[in-house]
């Protein structure tokens, strides 16, 4: 997704990756029982899909599981052809290397691609590489398996491709590739899930060259995003099975079947084209094999372009966002390297949530690694608030300078504004700044029973009246632009929000009103989905009646270890949890809303009703598990 895709919606597309589809008459042709779930869940895609009306779908290669030179491909072939024929619109297939053979390299674990097997995929599937287009939009698909094979059929293509580039230069261009170029760095080392360096140079110099918008891959069966110059790249998560590789990213157990059947990584992409720019959203099936599925799947896509403005909501980023680690060398995959990877779900994530702000350390400002992401992340929209307790270096200065434009916030936590070295740098710096000030407990000298350690910041809405004043730098004398106002778990949010509504609206003070899903004591674990997603909900609604008021959520992912233990949005494995479902939900059916008012009430079997109206109607909805149903 580009920064601020503008203009006027064009058409959407649709994209499936690694099917791994069965023969209808045989058993399952691979050794995990996942693989024998391909062909029922890819009919639930399928049907979803065809909901969505897209103009085109682009199958990303691994149609189906059986390689050309055995005796299960035929049947695994035509059940696939049988299959995408039910799409009611066109649809176009990249060679991916279960189809067509594996890419030469070293150490491969099945047969590499040769003339014969790319007779055989022809046979069934049609070209190796093609190009269409639509609405000026020019797409070319690639046989990615052939490069590096130094083959007369990879010389063609290379011929072929640059003829193509050049008579479409004056258009928009998307690519297709079964292989992504790069996992995590454009220079790495070659691995089995990347194009080797060679060919991934040439590829690079034309996407440079003639400014290709995006290029989709698939192959990895998992979520990773890179730029390449002014390039988005993405690997996209299978419809059909996990990488139990890759599980290595997520700090928990794998999933069932050690991670190949983690059910919320399955799915397919939808992506809106633009008169400037591109959105790409991913639609989780769960791994349904249920075709009544289908309709609340696609529901996840509801365009509502008058809904675009995101809610004035951010989250807190209290884990690692954006860890590089390296997996064990390991058969048969990667049995001789260990392959650099990085967890990008953080961002796929936030793309769920329809969320554009985050908050994070002055320490990710001045990680050389983080550093980068975070203006990849200002490149694609997402605004930052950065928070320090202490001081920093001319070098984190000069990078939120540069970045200026996408910092929300400067965030100070101090027990008050008076630390002379750290006023005295950001006061020079054009980018609003935020204090909140430390809660320090009461002391216990001479009580009795536990103590509990705590730690916190941010005033409480009891210490604020109409009359607050907030402090100013006593070093510097610049006036603050903003506080911190910190909600505890089980305060009312629609209440906090609307008594800081209140004071904010006689007031030139900005306000941040924290909302803690943490619990208030530290031995306790607050894993009630339920009360959290009401609370989610709450916060929602608050943020429509009370767009001024900057709200934030103080937990995106689980902590599931050390203290204070709580559910986030996300889970570990970075699986939504109910109330990650609801913030899109909420900003995609209701954020049109004007002068909206809600109130909510608990009933005694737990049941949340909320109560909506609005200048032109009104609505009564039901919070049940985590899902909202209207009452008629």
């Amino acid at each position: 997704m580009k920064k601020g895709a503008k203009g006027r919606h064009l058409f959407r597309f649709a994209l499936i990756a690694d099917s791994h589809l069965n023969p209808v008459d045989e058993g399952n042709t691979s050794p995990w029982q996942t693989n024998h779930l391909a062909n029922p869940r890819n009919e639930v895609v399928v049907r979803a899909v065809n909901i969505l009306k897209p103009a085109f779908t682009v199958h990303l290669g691994d149609v189906v599981h059986p390689l050309p030179y055995t005796s299960s491909y035929k049947g695994a072939a035509e059940y696939a052809n049988n299959l995408y024929q039910k799409l009611n619109h066109p649809f176009y297939i990249t060679p991916g290397n279960h189809d067509i053979g594996d890419k030469y390299l070293a150490g491969n674990p099945a047969a590499t691609i040769t003339q014969e097997s790319c007779k055989v995929y022809e046979s069934f599937f049609g070209e190796q590489w093609q190009t269409f287009e639509r609405d000026g939009v020019c797409f070319i698909i690639l046989n990615s398996c052939l490069f590096g094979s130094d083959s007369e059929s990879e010389d063609l293509q290379w011929k072929w491709f640059e003829k193509t580039l050049s008579l479409n230069s004056d258009k928009r261009i998307f690519l297709f590739s079964h292989y992504p170029p790069f996992i995590a760095d454009r220079n790495e080392e070659n691995n089995y899930d990347n194009i080797e360096q060679e060919p991934r140079a040439r590829l690079l110099n034309y996407i440079e060259k003639y400014k290709v918008e995006a290029i989709f891959a698939g192959h990895v069966h998992t979520f990773f995003l890179n730029q390449i110059f002014s390039t988005l790249s993405y690997a996209l998560p299978s419809s059909t099975n996990f990488r139990q590789d890759y599980a290595e990213i997520f700090r928990v157990n794998p999933a069932q079947e050690f991670g190949r059947n983690d059910v919320g990584k399955f799915g397919f992409f939808i992506v809106d084209i633009y008169e400037d720019g591109h959105i790409s959203r991913f639609a989780r099936t769960n791994g349904s094999t249920e075709l009544i599925d289908a309709s609340e799947i696609s529901n996840q896509m509801e365009f509502r372009p008058e809904n675009s403005k995101p809610m004035n909501i951010s989250v807190d980023m209290c884990h690692e966002w954006c860890e590089v680690l390296r997996l064990p060398y390991n058969p048969p995959l990667d049995a001789f390297t260990r392959k650099k990877v990085r967890n990008d779900y953080s961002i796929l994530n936030l793309w769920d949530c329809g969320i554009e702000h985050i908050r994070i350390p002055v320490s990710d400002i001045s990680d050389d690694q983080v550093w980068e992401r975070v203006k990849f992340l200002s490149h694609l929209g997402i605004r930052f608030t950065v928070f320090t307790v202490s001081t920093f270096s001319n070098l984190v200065r000069e990078r939120l300078s540069e970045i200026s434009n996408s910092i929300h916030a400067f965030e100070m936590i101090s027990v008050k504004p008076d630390e002379k070295l750290v006023n005295l740098k950001v006061a020079s710096l054009d980018i609003p700044v935020y204090f909140s000030p430390i809660y320090i407990p009461q002391p216990h000298s001479g009580s009795a029973g536990p103590f509990d350690h705590t730690m916190a910041s941010g005033y409480f809405v009891s210490d604020l009246s109409e009359h607050f004043q907030a402090p100013k730098y006593i070093h510097s004398g610049r006036d603050l632009d903003g506080i911190v106002v910190r909600v505890p778990y089980g305060d009312s949010v629609l209440d906090a929000i609307a008594h800081l509504g209140a004071l904010q609206s006689s007031s030139d003070m900005q306000i941040v009103a924290n909302i803690c899903l943490l619990p208030n004591k530290s031995s306790l674990n607050n894993n009630d989905d339920d009360a959290i997603s009401l609370r989610v909900a709450e916060a929602c609604f608050a943020s429509l009646m009370n767009p001024q008021i900057h709200i934030r959520l103080d937990t995106f992912v689980d902590i599931d270890r050390g203290y204070f233990l709580r559910h986030g949005l996300f889970d570990r494995r970075h699986n939504p949890r109910k109330a990650g479902l609801l913030i899109k939900q909420i900003k995609d059916v209701y954020g049109a809303l004007k002068n909206l008012y809600v109130s909510v009430e608990v009933k005694s079997d737990g049941v949340k009703e909320f109560q909506l109206k609005w200048d032109k109607g009104a609505l009564q909805l039901q919070l049940k598990n985590g899902i909202f149903k209207e009452i008629v």
